[in-house]
Parts: C-alpha cells; structure tokens; sequence
C-alpha cells in the first residue's frame, strides 16, 4: 500500500508539476525578496551549477526542496486569487504557470546509460591526446551499455577509421546513420572511410550530405577537398579547403592541404615556403614532409627530396599508408 501512495505521489509531484507552481510562488513572493534571499541564492546556485555542467533531468532533483517551499507559496496565492475572485492575478497566475510548465516538461536527450556518456566523453578526450587504442577500448564499451548512442558509435567508427580498421568503421558510422539521418559527423566519417576503401563515387556523396546538413563542416570540406585534388581539380579542391580552414584556421593538415593545392596549381615555390613554415611548427609532421619532398622533386632539387621522403617514412605512423606508400615510391624512384 505504501509503495502504491508513493508511485502515485511521484506520478503527481514530479518536477515538471513543482516548478509551474514554483514559478508562481516566486512571483507572488517577490515583494519579500529581503527576507527571502537566502532561498533564491540557493536555487540560483543550484540551477546554474545544472545549466553549466548537467543537461540531463536527474540533475535538476537538488532543487526539488527549495522549490518546494516557493511551489506551496504558490498553492496558496492561486487559491487565495481564486477565492477572492482576483481575475488578473489568477489568469497571471495561470499564464506563468503554464509558460513554466512547458519548459519543465520540456523532453530532454538524455543517453540510454550515463556510464556510457561518461566513457564516451573519455574516449574523445584519449583520441585528442593521440591513445588510439585506450579510446578504442573505451568507446567500445560505451556501446556495450549503449547500443543505440549515436554519438559515440560515430566516436568509435572515427577511431577505428583512425587506426585503419575500415570496415569495421563503416559498419558503425552506417549504424549511427540508421539512427540518426542527420548526423553530419556520421555522414563525413563515412565518407573519408568510403574513400579510403577506393569507392570515391559513395565517398564524395557522403561529404556533399554532410556539407548539405552543416555548411560549415570542417571535415566534410577538408575530405571532399583530397578528392578533387586527386581528381586533378585543385582550384576546386583548394576552394574546399579554405572552407575547412574558416572553422579551424590553425590546422596543420588542412594548412598542409592547402599547400598541396597550389603547388598542384603549379605555385611550387609559394607550396614551398608555406610547407617550411608548417614544419617549423610541426617538424614531424608526415603528410606535409612528404609533400614537400614532392614538390623539391619537381623543382629539380632530387638530394632534398631525398631525404625529405625518407624523413617522412621515418616519422609516418602505421596507420597513414598513403603517406608511407608516397614516401616509398618517391625513395625508389631518387635512390637509384
């Protein structure tokens, strides 16, 4: 009988019934704010502790006690409205009431487990400090307590992209798609691996969906850019990168890019310097070493370029086989 009261009590006190009545007590109490303020200290504290670090609804309960005392405030103005027949108080009351019943009970996107939001948020933070396989661990089991958690199968299948697990990728960027369409991130991973695996008609569909949903997707633009550069279209190509840059203008690979594209231009020299700028920064940098070596080639300088690609097979990690792959080809091609 007891859990009975209570399951039908929570139904009927639950936060989004406490804050309409809330809301009005805080209006009809206002003039007492002198004696109140410790109580609205408190709740000011705890509703932006809330905004500014929780967005799910299970963290919003510490304000259910001071509310309470503001929600009964309110009780007994609509009824002392009510009984004295004070037609504008009541309907204010009655229009604050439901203004703040609508964005209480306002539905929110709350993951299926927060565990799994918790590895989530620390499998990006591993990829940001370049630990590939502790992120890949981790976001695995954040899909293990969270199958349907978009957001992080489109963490994991980057990862995996990363650590040239394609198709492994692909299956979860595809799955993150069935349950979300509109993910842009999912449509731009899926696209870079698409690429990777040689299908560049899917590829390019792919980016041109997630530009289409985020114009201002640095990715999307950045991949899509490698394609019509491989396509020999570098105005094209370079027209992309520059998009990708407005986003993230300190990037060395879409600087990198961008550099690759005007010497694809036949701006060898303008390439040139702005590669020896980057590897200023970024000495080991593999994708900019070996194209820079690529243009010292064609600028009829084969000794730098020599050594230029070797340098960067020596700093490539495993995964980037297209850079170790150029760097290869152009050492056989100036040993001989």
């Amino acid at each position: 009988m007891r859990n009975r009261r209570s399951d039908a009590l929570a139904r009927v006190l639950h936060f989004g019934v406490i804050a309409p009545l809330a809301a009005v007590g805080l209006w009809s109490t206002r003039r007492y704010w002198r004696r109140l303020w410790v109580l609205y200290g408190i709740l000011l504290l705890s509703a932006s502790s809330v905004a500014a670090f929780f967005v799910l609804g299970r963290y919003r309960v510490p304000m259910i006690p001071t509310l309470l005392l503001f929600a009964a405030a309110g009780v007994v103005e609509m009824r002392s409205a009510l009984r004295d027949r004070r037609v504008p108080a009541l309907i204010g009351g009655l229009a604050l009431a439901t203004a703040a019943a609508v964005i209480s009970n306002w539905p929110l996107d709350e993951p299926h487990d927060p565990v799994a939001t918790t590895l989530y948020a620390v499998g990006n933070r591993l990829r940001d400090q370049d630990q590939p396989t502790e992120a890949l661990i981790v976001l695995e089991r954040a899909i293990e307590h969270a199958p349907d958690f978009y957001d992080a199968r489109v963490a994991l299948g980057h990862a995996l992209l990363e650590a040239g697990r394609r198709d492994e990728a692909i299956a979860h960027f595809r799955r993150a798609l069935l349950l979300n369409r509109m993910n842009a991130d999912a449509h731009s991973g899926l696209g870079a691996a698409l690429l990777a695996q040689g299908d560049r008609e899917a590829g390019i569909a792919e980016l041109r969906r997630a530009i289409e949903i985020e114009p201002s997707h640095s990715d999307a633009h950045n991949h899509l850019g490698n394609a019509l550069l491989d396509e020999a279209r570098p105005r094209e190509a370079l027209d992309h990168y520059e998009q990708a840059l407005q986003a993230r203008p300190h990037n060395v690979d879409i600087l990198s890019n961008i550099a690759t594209a005007q010497a694809s231009m036949g701006r060898l020299e303008q390439a040139l310097a702005a590669f020896d700028a980057l590897l200023e920064v970024t000495p080991a940098h593999a994708p900019t070493l070996v194209n820079r070596a690529l243009v010292l080639e064609a600028l009829g300088r084969p000794d730098e370029a020599l050594a230029g690609f070797r340098r960067a097979l020596a700093v490539s990690p495993a995964t980037e086989s297209d850079v170790e792959r150029v760097a290869r080809n152009g050492i056989q091609r100036l040993a001989r």
